[in-house]
């Protein structure tokens, strides 16, 4: 009986030994072949191996939604094709000062059209983004252009009563 305890547990001693030199052995090759760095043969993998930076220009251009729908937008087509058109373009006062630039448009719950425009740093406004809320008969469309009839006072003292980001560079105004 103890012949056959020592041979068994030889036997399992053996089969252990076994497969850990078989996995240091393939370990190697593993780590070399399966890494997104390295190919098999310790070559580097350029596709793997490439860098994310920052230089890659990652904005969207146009609302975050595909296509017009009059069932969820408090809006005319046209007045949605106005705003969508207006992403990249200067925001400017009825008095012709440039606040800023439309960064982007987004719906709303309720459907209204919120314009969010990285402010230039000689506003009024003590923020970086004002994001714009327009109610439907506030969105007037002159020559294919959105024209909101409001002037930098008067968004000053609507960003002094509106909502505020915690990190308090982002306002929230609601033009009617």
């Amino acid at each position: 009986m103890t012949r056959s305890i020592l041979a068994t547990t030889t036997a399992i001693a053996t089969l252990v030994a076994t497969s850990f030199a078989f996995a240091a052995e393939n370990s190697v090759s593993d780590l070399q072949g399966n890494s997104p760095a390295v190919t098999e043969g310790g070559q580097d993998n350029t596709v793997g191996s490439t860098e994310n930076t920052s230089d890659l220009v990652t904005k969207r251009f146009g609302i975050g939604e595909s296509e017009y729908d009059a069932t969820r937008m408090a809006m005319s087509e046209e007045q949605y094709d106005a705003l969508n058109a207006s992403i990249g373009a200067d925001f400017m006062t009825n008095e012709g000062k440039v606040l800023g630039m439309i960064e982007d448009v987004t719906i709303d719950a309720q459907g209204n059209p919120n314009l969010e425009v990285e402010l230039n740093d000689d506003t009024k406004i003590d923020a970086e983004l004002l994001v714009i809320t327009l109610l439907p008969e506030s969105i007037v469309l002159k020559e294919g252009k959105i024209f909101i009839d409001t002037s930098e006072d008067n968004l000053y003292l609507q960003a002094q009563d509106g909502s505020k980001a915690d990190d308090e560079t982002r306002t929230t105004v609601i033009v009617m």
